[in-house]
């Protein structure tokens, strides 16, 4: 994994910002105990005009293009794969008729609009450690996000976003904090604001379930 890590520093030197790092890397940052590991690294761009990230990098010097959205670039730690998840502000002012299209636009614009700082330390087989300052999506936004992936994926892929997402809810310091964050969503996503009138309920059930665990132990 320390490619991926890497993979953020070099990504942010090429764009001359911070990227918004999703997908496996934010969710096993988000996490207090980190369970599997990833190989490739998830990006967000927020389309706004100027070049897109996707462009950056496959023009960049020894990186190759990866279809459909995606570049593999050197690091000093191996090549990574760097999918990159382009969000274009007409699908969130015009949303698509399509519910599962419309929750893949807000969720990641949701992401992309409240990510924040994260220190992400390696520690690598020699013993020596490097760390790299990352803007990291949320944990409720994460769960958005995988709800909406989990409709397209492979039977392995789905089983490992599922995972996921029980994880993100109920680990013990993401878990308050996501359940919190789908509970509190703004009014201003409509797509997001319906999707929380049915995981609201599950919100609350998760609470419900983990304060009785509590109880009982």
């Amino acid at each position: 994994m320390a490619a991926v890590v890497q993979g953020v520093a070099r990504v942010e030197a090429l764009i001359g910002r911070p990227p918004v790092v999703v997908g496996g890397l934010a969710v096993l940052t988000r996490l207090s105990s980190p369970y599997r590991a990833t190989v490739d690294l998830d990006v967000v761009d927020r389309r706004r005009g100027g070049a897109a990230q996707l462009e950056i990098l496959r023009a960049a010097s020894g990186a190759e293009p990866v279809e459909p959205a995606a570049a593999v670039i050197p690091t000093a730690f191996g090549p990574v794969r760097v999918d990159v998840l382009e969000i274009r502000e007409a699908e969130i002012e015009r949303p698509s008729e399509d519910p599962g299209d419309r929750l893949h636009a807000t969720a990641h614009a949701w992401a992309n609009e409240t990510a924040s700082p994260v220190t992400i330390e390696v520690l690598l087989e020699s013993g020596s450690r490097f760390h790299v300052d990352a803007l990291v999506a949320e944990p409720g936004p994460l769960i958005a996000m995988k709800l909406q992936a989990v409709m397209n994926r492979s039977t392995a892929k789905q089983g490992t976003d599922l995972l996921d997402l029980m994880r993100l809810t109920l680990d013990r310091s993401a878990g308050p904090a996501a359940r919190a964050q789908l509970a509190e969503v703004d009014s201003g996503w409509p797509p997001i604001s319906r999707f929380m009138s049915i995981s609201g309920s599950f919100a609350d059930a998760v609470n419900r379930s983990t304060s009785s665990s509590a109880l009982a132990a």
